[in-house]
């Protein structure tokens, strides 16, 4: 009994079943079965009975038993067939061809007493005998070919001819050995033979396997070099103790050139392959699925060290980050940095990415959408032909230029880091400065404040974003987005810059957005926005801006807008037209302040909206929706207020408002509704439409004069910043107040009870159109149209009068 083996190598702990596969010669193979595993384990049946592989049965679980035919049995089994009784239920054919191409075994007829396909090669075995002519008689000599040790079954056509043919049943590294006998001395000599599966590459600049079978042991390409320079043969998978490469020349008949080049057992390196040149590569000892990869795309001249890429799709990797490493689709090379300085890639066709890892020193990059220029201390690198590229400073006040398409790109920014995508151009850096330019497509940029306190600079075809250890500068993209968080990540402040053309800004809760140029701006999340008009030379530069859900602070003055929120603040100088919208209606109480320039001024305002504008200098503010709106007069200039308690023609809203007008203060108001307020404006006109409205005109200390009619009085008079005049029109009922000094009224067509100076007897106030309470006028003249009548009232504290 011999010992094949055991459950320590290639058999489980329950096996049943053995059959034989007979060859001629004694040749043929040993099979067993694992019975719980459904596993079929194959050996030599020749000494000393080799383990050659390991297949299984589609169907198979429970094996009960098993038996091999090695001669036709019909036309679904032309060469044979393997049988497995199947869990006592049933049996499992396979052909055999099938076990023999995924195991490299051999298939025997048992017809015409030979292997067929039995060999996956064939070699010449050219043996050379010499003899002494001893012993006497001489004539003796006999030789003898054998196997000493390989995967497979060898079969000699003639084992006992010095020259020979040899069949090789499995891919792999044979031993045979050649023994010489004249009866008396005898000797031998052994031989290595590579058996495996040869494969034409062509021309190869890089190439790869892909995952080998375990079966085949060993494998062997032809190809011709691509490039001068280094040839990379590399076992990337199934390497170990037995695994081994070898590197040869082929001379001009095709034949492998003695001794080999290189060898190795992972990887092997010709530093000087020729171009044109001819080589084999021959891999054995594969005891696992391996892939085997050949690159030439690597050069070096002295300092200068060229990278080529494939008409494919390439990845390479440039790190100089411990002296100078280059990788080619995972091929890698180092390079002493003291020995090269310059590299230079092409990617040629195909979809290529470089990627770069920089020094713990300042590096620099300029990236464009095909090319790319790399430098730092000690090392520079030019890239062509590439599609993307990865850039990583890898400490240092690294920077970095990326140039964006004639397309449409997409910039996304952060503190320290950066990618372009979209239009033909995919790059992505980490660098401390990083400028970024837009190639003039409709490119968008977008960038991200940092936990710490951020700056942000929008002008009309750049932008600037600062922080702690960083910065990015933008230039050439129509939009460009800004992103911090209220509250959160540091105070950031937001500035917006226009252009000598009419600009565009709106800021809300959401986002502040200027359109400059035809390009957009935005502050999204910031602590503080502020705007700069530059004064539009075609139209006033706008801005409009909107209130938050708290209670606001907004001040409008001539070419200044100051919004104060509960959680940020939005300024805004030089803008010619300003419109502040309340678009949140809620019971927050929100400040609002308009100032006058130093010019003359006019004011207009209603329930709807109150705007000052001027023509010098040239302004409009207005403000919508605000229930509350105060207005201040410096008092320079001449500055008119228009107040009413009505948006238009169309406003059929009645109410009843109170206008209420002095010497320095005027007020149009409705309770709960709106309220304008104003100071020292030198001429208020008061206006009521619908409603039961009421007016107050107020005078001064001094001498003040009133004038009405029917359709409109007037009070005037002197205040600290000179004269005032104070209008009210349409309103039901006036009260109009002299105070002291010697106060003078003028009535146009009013009716005066001169006998009780009072309102007519029996008559509801409400009735009249429009009635009038005079209170210490010290003169009184009653006028009639048409005529010269006058009726003078002199010194009467208090007289009604009204007007049908």
């Amino acid at each position: 009994r011999v010992e094949i083996d055991n459950t320590s190598g290639h058999l489980t702990a329950s096996t049943k079943g053995l059959t034989i596969y007979y060859a001629k010669g004694g040749a043929g193979y040993l099979i067993a079965s694992a019975q719980g595993a459904g596993r079929f384990v194959v050996y030599a049946r020749e000494a000393p009975n080799p383990y050659l592989t390991t297949f299984q049965a589609s169907g198979v679980t429970l094996t009960e038993g098993i038996d091999v035919a090695n001669v036709p049995l019909g036309s679904a089994f032309p060469l044979g067939a393997f049988v497995a009784q199947n869990d006592d239920k049933d049996f499992r054919l396979v052909p055999w061809e099938d076990i023999a191409e995924a195991g490299n075994l051999s298939i025997y007829t048992g017809r015409v007493g030979s292997d067929v396909s039995a060999s996956v090669a064939t070699a010449m075995l050219d043996g050379t005998v010499g003899d002494d002519g001893l012993p006497d008689p001489p004539g003796n000599l006999a030789t003898r070919w054998t196997r000493t040790s390989g995967p497979g079954v060898v079969n000699f056509a003639d084992p006992f001819a010095a020259d020979t043919a040899a069949a090789f049943s499995a891919l792999g590294t044979y031993v045979l050995r050649l023994e010489a006998s004249d009866g008396v001395y005898s000797t031998r000599d052994e031989v290595t033979v590579w058996v495996g599966k040869e494969t034409e590459l062509g021309a190869v600049d890089y190439w790869s396997s892909g995952d080998l079978p375990l079966g085949w042991g060993a494998a062997a390409y032809r190809f011709e070099a691509t490039h001068d320079g280094i040839l990379t043969a590399e076992l990337r998978q199934g390497s170990s103790a037995e695994s081994e490469l070898r590197l040869y020349a082929l001379g001009p008949a095709a034949t492998a050139i003695e001794p080999p080049l290189e060898t190795g057992r992972q990887r092997i390196d010709l530093p000087d392959a020729a171009a044109g040149q001819r080589y084999l590569l021959t891999v054995t000892g594969l005891t696992s699925p391996a892939e085997v990869c050949l690159a030439n795309l690597v050069e070096q001249a002295g300092g200068t060290v060229t990278v080529h890429g494939t008409p494919r799709d390439d990845h390479f990797l440039f790190d100089v980050s411990a002296g100078h490493k280059v990788a080619v689709n995972g091929v890698a090379y180092e390079f002493a940095a003291a020995q090269t300085a310059a590299f230079f890639l092409d990617g040629l066709g195909g979809s290529d990415h470089v990627e770069f890892v920089g020094t713990s020193e300042p590096d620099n990059a300029t990236l464009y959408p095909a090319s790319g220029t790399f430098s730092g201390p000690g090392y520079w690198m030019a890239a062509t032909g590439i599609e993307s590229a990865g850039f990583d400073g890898a400490g240092g006040e690294d920077t970095v230029w990326i140039w964006g398409s004639s397309g449409a790109n997409t910039y996304t920014a952060r503190p320290g880091s950066a990618e372009m995508t979209g239009g033909g151009v995919s790059v992505r850096v980490v660098a401390d400065r990083i400028y970024a330019r837009g190639g003039g497509g409709a490119d968008t940029a977008t960038i991200w404040d940092s936990p710490g306190n951020d700056l942000f600079e929008f002008f009309p075809i750049w932008a600037r974003v600062t922080g702690e250890g960083y910065l990015h500068n933008l230039q050439g993209f129509t939009t460009m987005i800004g992103k911090a968080a209220i509250g959160v990540n540091g105070i950031d402040a937001a500035i917006l810059r226009g252009s000598p053309q009419g600009d565009w800004v709106k800021s809300t809760t959401i986002t502040t957005r200027m359109l400059t140029l035809g390009a957009w701006r935005h502050a999204e999340g910031f602590d503080t926005i502020t705007a700069y008009g530059r004064g539009g030379k075609d139209k006033p530069d706008t801005f409009l801006v909107q209130d938050t859900p708290g209670a606001d602070t907004l001040k409008l003055k001539p070419l200044e807008t100051v919004l104060v929120g509960p959680t940020y603040k939005v300024t805004a100088y030089g803008f010619g037209s300003v419109d502040a919208v309340r678009a949140n209606v809620n019971a927050a109480e929100d400040a609002v302040t308009m100032e006058d320039s130093p010019g003359n001024d006019t004011l207009v305002g209603n329930p709807a909206w109150t705007q000052i504008s001027s023509v010098g200098p040239a302004y409009a503010n207005k403000a919508t929706g605000f229930p509350s709106v105060t207005v201040y007069s410096t008092g320079e200039g001449f500055d008119r207020a228009f107040l009413s308690d009505s948006t238009g023609p169309t406003d059929t809203t009645v109410r009843n408002d109170t206008f209420l007008a002095g010497s320095i203060a005027s007020e149009l108001s409705a309770p709960g509704v709106y309220r304008i307020w104003t100071r020292f404006f030198d001429e208020v006109h008061g206006e009521a439409r619908l409603g039961r409205d009421t007016a107050h005109l107020v005078g001064t200390t001094a001498v003040d004069e009133l004038y009405g009619t029917a359709a409109e009085l007037r009070l005037s008079g002197s205040n600290a910043k000179g004269a005032f005049v104070n209008h009210a029109k349409g309103f039901d009922e006036i009260n109009a107040l002299g105070i002291l000094g010697t106060d003078v009224a003028v009535l146009l067509d009013a009716v005066v009870d001169t006998a009780t100076y009072g309102p007519p007897p029996g008559v509801p106030l409400e009735t009249l159109a429009q009635i009038l309470w005079l209170d210490r006028f010290e003169k009184i003249e009653l006028h009639r149209s048409g005529t010269i009548e006058t009726t003078a009232l002199d010194n009467i504290d208090t007289v009604f009068a009204y007007w049908d």
